[in-house]
């Protein structure tokens, strides 16, 4: 029975309007409104033409004003570490005012912990704050690497060294003070961020990401549609996601990645990279590849998956993994580390694989084992991966909002 959001006013706060975290509010979003709430998004930047996405501020001054506070930020920044000094006060934003419950999503570089703490203090309204990643419970880094250091006020931080405990503590000051509810897409991430004094005491909840079981489904003519986007189907497929800065960003594991296929007889295999390769691809030289680079549209992107036989995300921290979930979804089972919200999706040679962590041999069996199972691996992937659909992801959302 659909319910009408008894009345209810939705806003989704995100720094800008792409990215992964824009599309879980995005989708959140766009499921809400579904079930008849009215839910909208409010970016620092908008880029696109969304009907349901709005800009914070109404002149080019305040948004360039924004901008500037984060380069000043930057120059507080040390390694990955950023301290989050200054932001944009939201509180009298109309929007803000108009609204009963404020989903904050990923915010780096547009709020820091006190304008998280003064939108939790407006009256009459519910704040969660949803975590796309760790930024939130350590001392500025959106990825700990494993560090761990969260739990001791981030003492010798590795990568800022005495300037990420002082942003923790200044962070724990305002958070600790703010109303908020926390949710997690990930069991880990719900785990590691009650580890975190910044956040001892709050309502931290798992709640999965959602995707829309409409555009992100199986289909039957594969062959069709690999000729349409100019893979060979005559080879099998092996696909994966090029990082936003390609190699350079160590998390997401693409050296892993690249000794897993020197152990893979690659002669009747053709690899699909998606998003930024351009600092990979001589790595990958000597193999059979197409580049489509990033794709926007979502039923495009469905089709990449549906015609993969395998997907593969070698993430060593992954809070969701939207990428693994997108293509168990259109049935297409998914090779990843056994880490964060990997470990909530796939179960191990049933609807995919899941390595050892930073075992290139295991990613490698992983791969040729999905590769040669795929018409059996295909419907099982497909049939976990709508646990994460709107429809069956309502009841977690309509319980936090109607408390």
């Amino acid at each position: 029975m659909l319910n009408m959001g008894n009345g209810k006013k939705i806003l989704h706060i995100c720094t800008i309007d792409k990215g992964g975290a824009y599309n879980g509010a995005k989708r959140l979003n766009e499921m809400l409104i579904e079930h008849g709430y009215e839910s909208r998004i409010l970016v620092r930047t908008k880029t696109g033409n969304s009907s349901y996405t709005f800009p914070a501020f109404k002149s080019t001054w305040e948004e360039t004003l924004s901008k500037v506070k984060n380069v000043v930020n930057l120059c507080f920044k040390k390694g990955e570490v950023k301290r989050d000094v200054l932001g944009s006060d939201l509180t009298g934003n109309s929007m803000v005012k108009e609204a009963d419950v404020i989903f904050i999503h990923w915010i780096s570089t547009f709020l820091s912990p006190k304008q998280i703490y003064e939108l939790s203090g407006l009256k009459d309204k519910k704040v969660i704050f949803w975590m796309h990643d760790m930024w939130l419970f350590t001392g500025g880094c959106h990825v700990d690497r494993r560090c761990g250091r969260y739990t001791d006020e981030c003492t010798s931080c590795p990568m800022a060294g005495k300037p990420a405990s002082v942003s923790f503590r200044r962070k724990k000051d305002y958070i600790q003070k703010a109303s908020l509810t926390v949710t997690g897409p990930s069991r880990w991430i719900v785990e590691e961020a009650s580890r975190s004094c910044i956040l001892k005491g709050k309502d931290i909840r798992y709640i999965p990401n959602v995707y829309d079981q409409k555009v992100f489904c199986p289909k039957e003519d594969i062959n069709s549609i690999r000729d349409r986007l100019g893979i060979k189907t005559d080879k099998k497929v092996i696909m994966f996601g090029a990082a936003d800065k390609g190699a350079a960003n160590s998390n997401k594991g693409f050296s892993y990645l690249l000794k897993a296929l020197e152990m893979i007889d690659m002669s009747d295999k053709q690899l699909v990279v998606l998003g930024n390769a351009e600092s990979i691809k001589n790595d990958l030289g000597s193999y059979d590849v197409i580049y489509p680079g990033f794709i926007s549209n979502e039923e495009l992107l469905a089709d990449y998956y549906r015609a993969a036989d395998v997907f593969v995300n070698p993430s060593l921290q992954e809070s969701f993994g939207y990428t693994v979930c997108e293509s168990m979804a259109c049935g297409t089972p998914a090779v990843a580390f056994a880490v964060g919200g990997m470990l909530d999706q796939i179960e191990s040679e049933t609807n995919g694989y899941l390595a050892d962590y930073e075992n290139s041999e295991e990613l490698a069996k992983g791969i040729e084992f999905c590769v040669e199972n795929k018409k059996t691996l295909s419907i099982q992937a497909a049939e976990a991966a709508k646990r994460f659909s709107y429809e069956n992801g309502f009841a977690n959302i309509e319980t936090l909002l109607e408390e």
